[in-house]
């Protein structure tokens, strides 16, 4: 949801976005996978609001290897330990559940790769 509001902050209202989040369906129980699909059905209501399409499509685990996110500008960044960078909020009336800026985070990396008009990929990392 941080990162549907981040990218509803930063377009122009006018814009619709599309989000394609590739994952695996819940195994564990039905019931667990139900759920999984309730509140992805839920996000994307929430997202098309902001003008946000979120397609969310559906892959074998054993597909997906790495986290990442991949633009449609030719960058894609690595995420180590992904999205699940924050510590826990010890209560849900401490500021930093709403403000980022001042959570704390978990050790990770970042790995920006990015195709030139050469076809030569460029990277830089980030360890934080």
């Amino acid at each position: 949801m941080e990162l549907i509001d981040a990218l509803a902050q930063r377009k122009d209202p006018a814009d619709e976005v599309t989000l394609k989040l590739i994952t695996v369906e819940n195994q564990e129980t039905p019931e667990k996978r139900q759920r999984q699909l309730e509140d992805l059905f839920q996000i994307k209501q929430s997202a098309a609001i902001l003008g946000i399409v979120l397609d969310v499509e559906f892959v074998d685990p054993q597909a997906i290897h790495d986290r990442s996110i991949t633009t449609d500008t030719g960058w894609k960044i690595l995420l180590g330990r992904g999205l699940d960078i924050f510590q826990r909020v010890p209560s849900p009336f401490d500021l930093a559940e709403k403000y980022q800026e001042r959570r704390e985070v978990r050790g990770f990396g970042i790995t920006y790769l990015r195709d030139d008009a050469r076809g030569e990929p460029r990277m830089r990392s980030e360890d934080h």
